[in-house]
């Protein structure tokens, strides 16, 4: 096999360190995600050959990350190796492009990964580099709903997608959707499996510090606004957000109004939040 860039995108460890083994001794270059977001983070980084990724994943499913990463024109035409468990549904979702994707059950042999490994890399190295036409999304594809325990979240699978929200006059008419704790469930998975599901509505967050809100468009971050602190809206309040690791959250949806006054994509945003906090983590050791 020719040497390549290939991600893998599985929460599972022994599934990360059996096809890492595997593909690292063939020569090529590893990359390991544990959910969607991750991917995503992973991919605007550096473009990757091949992607092999479980189909259940914590934030998402795997047609659904897929998805979203074809709607990127850099990495629209990379083939992707869907792999899932005994018993779980391996019928070729809406993401699925034949003649370039193809399936993987577990458990397997070492053997039938290299061979579709290689067929893999041959059909992305044939097929050019043009962006990929997915049509309008597809209404079969939804989150699940979620729980009254406003301490767990339902991750997302292939149930029914609810009609898009009607516009709604007031917000405070808004339905809620979605609720959880940020020790259990973290603001970047919230954002990616809103992005994955193109939800509009209003994300209100309640911590320790202050209260803070972020308004979506089909999946895109256009506004953001923080209570009481030192950089109260745009970006930067969506770095403060992401900056916090407790209190709650609620969803509420419907389809917000006004100009997208971010200008960056959701993905975007989760990476240079991610930066930062890798910064501001950095600094603190350096000074102690």
């Amino acid at each position: 096999m020719d040497t390549a860039r290939i991600l893998i995108v599985d929460d599972d460890p022994w599934t990360q360190r059996m096809v890492s083994a595997v593909l690292a001794q063939a020569g090529h270059s590893v990359d390991i995600a544990s959910d969607g977001w991750e991917g995503l983070i992973r991919v605007g980084r550096t473009r990757p050959d091949l992607v092999i990724t479980e189909i259940k994943l914590p934030t998402t499913d795997g047609w659904s990350f897929v998805e979203t990463l074809r709607s990127r024109p850099d990495s629209a035409t990379v083939p992707v190796i869907f792999m899932s468990s005994f018993g779980t549904d391996l019928r070729p979702g809406r993401s699925f492009l034949p003649g370039r994707d193809d399936c993987l059950r577990k458990p397997f042999r070492l053997e039938q990964l290299e061979e579709k490994v290689r067929a893999g890399l041959s059909k992305g190295r044939q097929i050019p580099l043009a962006p990929v036409d997915l049509g309008p999304p597809n209404p079969a594809w939804s989150a699940a709903p979620v729980p009254a325990d406003p301490r767990t979240l339902a991750a997302p699978g292939p149930a029914s997608r609810p009609a898009r929200p009607t516009r709604i006059a007031s917000e405070s008419r808004w339905p809620t959707i979605l609720v959880g704790s940020l020790e259990q469930f973290s603001l970047s998975s919230v954002l990616i499996v809103l992005e994955l599901e193109r939800k509009s509505g209003a994300l209100v967050l309640h911590g320790s510090t202050g209260k803070g809100r972020i308004v979506l468009r089909d999946g895109r971050v256009i506004r953001a606004h923080v209570e009481n602190n030192e950089f109260p809206t745009g970006s930067p309040a969506v770095y403060e957000l992401l900056s916090w690791s407790a209190g709650r959250f609620q969803f509420n949806a419907g389809v917000p109004d006004g100009e997208d006054e971010i200008g960056s994509s959701t993905s975007f945003l989760l990476m240079e939040g991610a930066r930062l906090t890798d910064e501001r983590n950095h600094n603190k050791k350096t000074r102690n």
